[in-house]
């Protein structure tokens, strides 16, 4: 391969990598699908116009800054040129695998057989009990998480793209049926929708997420951070 280009989940593996003797291009998905309106075409007008409104009404983002910071750092991916690996950098958690789902549906649109893809994706490691993400690696290991990447081919993008449509659909019954373990490439699809399921109310005003935050009050944990940290490890 002439070039590689690595596309990372966000800014802080960036870093990293810049720090590591691995090269490429560099371009930073900055996004969070897991939050907001959404549209199944990604990258269209009306794809874009539900992340505007999202950003601007509830994250307090302009469109502009989006649009300088998100969508030109996305269509850079239109520009990748011939003969070129990709290769994505993300993590087992929904915010990742939520946005690997768009990136796989964004890339099936390009895709070229002249251009190899693959995945880095971390999450179980033999001899550790936790889950890990990249920020957990040392630079030295980047390395070792690169040979051990897995490529993507044309039915891998579908897959995706199958699953992206569901995830955007948003049938609690639907996503309860699918089989989020056809695909043996993404191995912790499952498990974030089933996390993703959980934020489902069931007919009640509260999900179980909501449910879990107030146990976590009730048990003594009223600063911010300890709720979101006892909410994390749960």
């Amino acid at each position: 391969m002439n070039n590689t280009v690595h596309i990372v989940n966000g800014d802080s593996t960036a870093q990293i990598l810049s720090k590591t003797s691995i090269e490429g291009e560099v371009i930073v998905w900055r996004e969070m699908l897991c939050e907001g309106d959404l549209h199944n075409d990604v990258g269209s007008d009306k794809f874009w116009l539900a992340r505007y409104n999202y950003f601007e009404n509830e994250v307090g983002v302009p469109r502009l800054e989006y649009f300088d910071k998100t969508i030109k750092e996305i269509q850079k991916i239109e520009a990748i040129s011939k003969n070129s690996e990709v290769v994505l950098w993300f993590e087992y958690d929904l915010y990742c695998q939520v946005n690997l789902l768009a990136l796989c549906t964004y890339l099936l649109k390009f895709y070229r057989k002249d251009i190899k893809y693959s995945l880095v994706c971390t999450g179980r490691e033999k001899g550790k009990e936790a889950l890990q993400s990249l920020s957990d690696y040392s630079l030295n290991e980047y390395e070792y998480l690169q040979n051990n990447k897995v490529n993507l081919s044309r039915n891998n993008f579908l897959f995706a793209e199958e699953c992206w449509n569901l995830y955007v659909e948003n049938d609690e019954q639907k996503l309860k049926e699918f089989d989020f373990n056809k695909s043996l490439k993404f191995t912790y699809l499952q498990m974030a929708m089933n996390q993703h399921l959980k934020r489902f109310s069931n007919g009640s005003e509260l999900n179980q997420i909501d449910n879990k935050i107030l146990n976590i009050i009730d048990s003594g944990g009223v600063s911010k951070n300890k709720i979101v940290r006892k909410l994390l490890l749960w």
